[in-house]
């Protein structure tokens, strides 16, 4: 018995050694799994605010292809206006001048009839 008591000696000192690094390893994977949760919550945050942002962006474009939209839809009235507005000179100035030779056409009958 007395010869196995630096064996049994040694061991207990090796079963102690192990335990402590067993104990060390167990801190050290708490705080790798404390960091991991950190990092996943900060990932969520992350991943939250971008779809935040992206909403806001396509809101934002969604405003601009709308007013663009308008805009477009503007310009095609005050195009058709114009031309209206231009035709309607037109005709006008041919009415005139074929109302000024109706008027010419007539005097000239007048004349020739007198």
């Amino acid at each position: 018995v007395d010869e196995l008591r630096p064996v049994m000696g040694g061991t207990s000192a090796i079963v102690s050694g192990l335990d402590n690094r067993l104990a060390a390893a167990r801190v050290h994977a708490q705080r790798a799994s404390d960091d991991v949760d950190q990092a996943a919550a900060m990932a969520v945050r992350a991943a939250s605010e971008l779809q935040a942002t992206a909403h806001k962006l396509l809101t934002r474009l969604a405003l601009h292809d709308e007013r663009q939209r308008a805009a477009e839809t503007e310009l095609r009235a005050a195009v058709r206006q114009y031309v209206v507005d231009e035709t309607a000179q037109q005709l006008d100035a041919l009415r005139d001048e074929a109302l000024e030779r109706v008027r010419a056409a007539s005097a000239e009958l007048s004349i020739e009839g007198a």
